[in-house]
């Protein structure tokens, strides 16, 4: 969410355009009768140009660690919390994450926000060392058939994240503290859809609140370690090819968000966490996370809540795999497990307790500059979750229309199984899966609009509900 900014001055912006008109990387005799060719105004100027253009600095690991961290989000899952048979036709509460699209770029240009640079603003307290960010969500859904009740509401979501340089501020060599605010407002689709999923990945309680506030260190381009309320989606369990879908179960999987007492460390509510990653010159990574089991208040869903109390346990995740490339050579290849230190009780009462625990795997690539794919598998132990697995796929297509370059179609499936325990207790069916299409189309000044349409086959997996389709348009505003 926080962006590094670049700009040139008018003088240098033409000094630039000279040579990359006039300038020669070889040839000094070409470049001589450039000279004798042009107006007589430019030939001093021409003169005094190198022989070859400037070439660009490399970014070390740490600077595009850091510029990775400012431009991607990722989107979480729901939380889902277990219904039983008694519940009639009540939606499961859930609370997703706000997605956004993978950057088409790094560095982003000052035309691409609703108000620039803010009048210099952005660019003098970045050169203090704090980088800021604004963007406002605002979905309009409606459930034109099917599921609870065919009703329209609006969703919105802003958020607002500073990030302070603390080797620019005092000195601390690969130090940056991170905070991040965010606020929710408006309706609940899954109360009229009856989806476990979740057809809006920033649906959530109304609050404003602090979201997340970590210590990051990063030693010898290498070695990172995180302190402090943390999203785990951001590090475990993501696909930045997924990032153009607004369903949740393109996020981190309903078979990790459906666990723990409120949900693990994700939106909207975070918990402790200590985190290390290790990555090394040759794309390997190996990344390992303790977490307070307990996120946020589940009594309270509002304002912001850090709990210390530890009676639920803690949460341990762990992923490796190898990720690297730029362009249209990007991949990214993980396993993950993780596994809560509390034993949780069974589905089925008769059941003793036991260790909640779950694998999964990803793969995420590019197949071209305009083509990208992804496929995540996870596993959670039946006897104490909803669903005993998931499954998500999908691609997206960058620039689909020659005079549209930054525009994004994604599709995506997406299908949870339902454990037989849950099946056997609730007299549920089997499975639950959700196929979506989005088109998110980049106006100026910071603008998008994103049509989205979703369809929800078994919501809720309750069997007296139909097949729900649902139309979104989302409008998002980066500032």
């Amino acid at each position: 969410m926080f962006f590094i900014f670049y700009f040139q001055s008018f003088g240098n912006d033409s000094l630039n355009n000279l040579m990359k008109k006039y300038a020669s990387p070889s040839e000094p005799a070409a470049q001589a009768k450039k000279i004798n060719e042009a107006h007589p105004s430019e030939q001093e100027s021409i003169r005094k140009l190198p022989n070859k253009l400037p070439e660009q600095p490399a970014l070390s690991k740490q600077d595009s660690r850091q510029k990775h961290h400012l431009t991607s989000e990722v989107s979480s899952s729901p939380r889902i919390n277990k219904k039983n048979k008694n519940d009639e036709n009540t939606p499961p509460q859930i609370n997703k994450t706000p997605a956004s699209l993978p950057e088409i770029s790094e560095v982003k240009k000052e035309d691409e926000f609703l108000f620039g640079d803010w009048a210099g603003v952005k660019e003098t307290l970045s050169g203090i060392g704090i980088d800021v960010g604004i963007k406002y969500k605002l979905d309009w859904v409606r459930n034109y058939s099917g599921g609870l009740d065919a009703k329209s509401i609006t969703v919105g979501n802003v958020d607002i994240t500073s990030d302070f340089d603390l080797e620019k501020i005092a000195a601390i060599k690969g130090l940056n503290f991170i905070v991040y605010a965010l606020g929710n407002h408006g309706g609940h689709p899954t109360e009229y859809i009856g989806d476990s999923f979740g057809t809006s990945n920033i649906e959530a309680p109304t609050a404003f609140k602090l979201y997340e506030a970590y210590f990051q260190q990063i030693i010898d381009d290498h070695f990172t370690f995180i302190f402090g309320l943390r999203d785990l989606n951001v590090d475990y369990y993501s696909t930045e090819s997924a990032g153009g879908l607004l369903n949740s179960s393109f996020g981190i999987s309903p078979s990790f968000s459906q666990t723990g007492v409120n949900g693990p460390s994700i939106f909207p509510s975070t918990a402790l966490a200590l985190m290390f990653k290790y990555e090394s010159p040759h794309s390997f990574y190996f990344q390992s996370g303790i977490f307070n089991a307990t996120a946020g208040d589940p009594a309270h869903s509002s304002g912001t809540h850090i709990t210390k109390d530890t009676s639920n346990g803690y949460l341990y995740v762990w992923e490796t795999g190898f990720s690297g490339g730029e362009n249209e050579s990007r991949y990214k290849y993980g396993v993950g497990a993780w596994a809560y230190s509390k034993a949780a009780d069974a589905t089925d009462t008769s059941q003793p307790s036991g260790q909640n625990s779950g694998l999964y795997f990803l793969l995420d690539c590019n197949l071209s500059k305009e083509i990208s794919v992804f496929l995540k598998h996870g596993l959670a132990s039946a006897k104490y979750n909803q669903f005993s697995s998931s499954t998500e796929i999908g691609i997206t297509y960058l620039g689909l229309l020659q005079s549209r370059p930054e525009d994004i179609l994604s599709f995506g499936l997406a299908q949870a199984e339902v454990s037989d325990d849950y099946k056997v207790t609730n007299g549920s069916k089997s499975t639950e899966s959700v196929v979506e299409l989005s088109y998110r189309m980049h106006l100026n000044r910071g603008i998008s609009i994103t049509p989205d349409w979703q369809y929800v086959k078994n919501p809720g997996v309750a069997q007296d509900v139909e097949d729900a389709q649902v139309a979104t348009v989302r409008f998002e505003i980066e500032f």
